[in-house]
């Protein structure tokens, strides 16, 4: 058998085996990667911190983030709101008999997608308002003026199970 049938040596031209081929050591290629890879952990990490701050930002936007929205568990009246920030405009505790009156309730606890919150304005239930698909934080609605008679009125927002939400007082003259 003059050629090896597994590494092709002839061993008609040299009687001694050529020594097999040096394997290349791994721990080269890993110096490679660790010497080369740090700026790819870097560009990685602020994507990662970058994904946070925007993630933080959403967040701050569904939950208002805003000085002009009402702290978890109150509500704030105003001749209107913001439908997308729940902003409040011209915030007031009094108002005229007639007047337009808009509440904008920062709830608690989050309503799970799927359920109800409640307004109850001095006893009397408005009707029942179901959450988003994503859960709702904020409530905001033009308060119909029928139940807004001269005098101090008591308003609360309750979840399903009758829990207080958020609670506010006005005063219509």
């Amino acid at each position: 058998m003059p050629i090896c049938p597994s590494c092709g040596f002839d061993y008609r031209t040299n009687a001694v085996a050529a020594p097999p081929p040096s394997i290349v050591q791994p721990v080269t290629a890993q110096r490679a990667l660790g010497t080369q890879g740090w700026p790819v952990r870097i560009v990685g990490l602020i994507v990662l911190v970058v994904g946070l701050a925007i993630s933080v930002g959403l967040l701050l936007s569904r939950n208002g983030g805003s000085a002009n929205v009402p702290p978890a568990g109150s509500i704030w009246f105003g001749s209107s709101f913001d439908t997308k920030s729940f902003e409040i405009r011209d915030r007031a505790d009094s108002f005229t008999s007639g007047a337009r009156v808009a509440l904008v309730a920062h709830l608690s606890q989050t309503v799970p997608a799927g359920y109800a919150a409640t307004i109850d304005i001095d006893g009397h239930s408005t009707p029942t308002t179901v959450a988003p698909s994503a859960g709702m934080y904020f409530y905001g609605v033009m308060i119909p003026s029928a139940f807004l008679t001269p005098g101090v009125h008591h308003v609360r927002v309750s979840d399903i199970g009758g829990n207080e939400l958020a609670s506010g007082s006005l005063t219509v003259g």
